[in-house]
Formats: C-alpha cells, sequence, structure tokens
C-alpha cells in the first residue's frame, strides 16, 4: 500500500492476509499487487474522506512501485514533481 499527502508526503508498506490498513483522512493511497495471484480485498471509507485526487491524476504519486531482481522495490518517480 502507498499513501501520500497532497504535499507528497508518502507512505508504503506491505500488506499481508488478514492485515487491517488505516489510510488517514486526506492520504490518497493505491493498492499494488507484487504477487502473482489475484489480489482481492475491501475497503471501506467515509464519502468525505478529504483527498483531493485531481493532484494524482496531474502528477501521479511521488513514488513507484517497481521489481529489481525479481523483488519489489520502492523508488522515487522521475516525473513527479513536488509543489
Amino acid at each position: 500500500m502507498i499513501m501520500q499527502t497532497k504535499d507528497g508526503e508518502v507512505a508504503h508498506l506491505p500488506i499481508r492476509p488478514g492485515d487491517v490498513v488505516y489510510v488517514p483522512p486526506f492520504w490518497a493511497h493505491r493498492t499494488v499487487n507484487i504477487g502473482k495471484e489475484k489480489l482481492s480485498f475491501f475497503f471501506a471509507y467515509p464519502s468525505d474522506a478529504g483527498h483531493d485526487y485531481e493532484v494524482i491524476r496531474q502528477k501521479g504519486f511521488a513514488k513507484l512501485v517497481i521489481e529489481e531482481e525479481g523483488q519489489p522495490k520502492v523508488v522515487d518517480n522521475p516525473k513527479f514533481i513536488k509543489s
């Protein structure tokens, strides 16, 4: 799970079967499946969660998840420009 504020602060954490993840208000989030199997998950959130995803649509996330030597790696997004 990658989470990011409007100002570009980023947090990331692995999710394993049975985990519960809390995404704080005003944080965008993206779930990335790094496994070979289908990822199924349930999420719930209030309609006024607060993050404006227009920023993500325009600039993307500050971090990307890539595969390097068969392992997931979180790296800076070279196309992300911090405001």
